[in-house]
């Protein structure tokens, strides 16, 4: 029979850290499992490798419900390069592993309720970007101005519909329309994330720094640089008190230091 999954309280900025930061720490300390897992065609995230180290299985029970940015920044901001993440490789898939494991085990893996899918809030342009589609185990509310759900989801399934929604606050109430809604992470771009913050609908948000100049390391040289440094000061996240992580990892030949920002508000 499958093992209880375990129910990690949302009372404490200590058990945040035990439910999310201890398995970053195995994958980062395991290197086979560490530099074969990210496989995926888009974001270089695979499952094959979770599901043998029993990593799929192992969700993390968070009984309160979260509304939260999730995002990567690098030391002066910037979050794109055009259409790519500053720290993809040529393919377009990142090329900092921990990071990329971060998200997924936030974003698929740490779980409202058993049974329940998180949902992930983007606006249009992060939509395009990662194929028009819903990422494995989670459901999608695209914000646009222009989309409807009639056309975006011509040959899906029920199963794989997306939700339109025209602000951060209707997306919110869009999600909750899913029978199976889970936590909701806003997950880009920066309207997406600033109309999240400033709307008081948030509590909770989780930024990950890459401590470089992203825009001189990246093999990304044309497009527009996307900057959101408003993500790098405690005041962006108002009322929310804040853990930071140090870590380190590796982008292609080169160590970077990252410093996971988990944030919380208070009860």
């Amino acid at each position: 029979s499958r093992e209880k999954e375990p129910v990690v309280p949302f009372s404490s900025m200590r058990r945040i850290r035990a439910s999310l930061i201890i398995s970053y720490e195995f994958i980062s300390s395991n290197t086979t499992l560490f530099e074969t897992i990210f496989t995926d065609e888009v974001f270089g995230v695979g499952w094959a490798q979770y599901s043998s180290y029993n990593l799929t299985e192992r969700n993390f029970i968070m009984s309160d419900r979260l509304i939260a940015p999730i995002a990567g920044i690098d030391q002066n901001g910037v979050f794109g390069i055009g259409s790519y993440l500053p720290w993809s490789n040529e393919t377009g898939r990142s090329a900092i592993k921990l990071d990329m494991g971060r998200l997924v085990l936030i974003t698929r893996n740490t779980l409202f309720a058993p049974d329940t899918k998180n949902v992930l809030i983007m606006g249009r342009g992060t939509f395009d970007s990662i194929g028009k589609r819903s990422l494995p185990g989670r459901r999608t509310v695209v914000v646009s101005q222009t989309l409807t759900e009639h056309d975006v989801n011509l040959g899906r399934t029920d199963e794989d519909r997306i939700a339109i929604a025209r602000n951060i606050p209707q997306a919110v109430s869009r999600a909750l329309q899913f029978k199976d809604c889970g936590h909701m992470f806003l997950f880009g771009g920066e309207t997406v994330w600033l109309e999240g913050l400033k709307s008081g609908l948030c509590n909770a948000a989780f930024i990950t720094i890459v401590m470089c100049d992203s825009v001189t390391m990246s093999p990304h040289k044309n497009g527009l640089v996307r900057r959101l440094p408003e993500l790098l000061h405690d005041e962006a996240f108002t009322d929310m008190v804040c853990e930071r992580v140090p870590m380190t990892d590796m982008w292609d030949a080169t160590e970077v230091q990252l410093e996971f920002r988990n944030y919380l508000k208070p009860q």
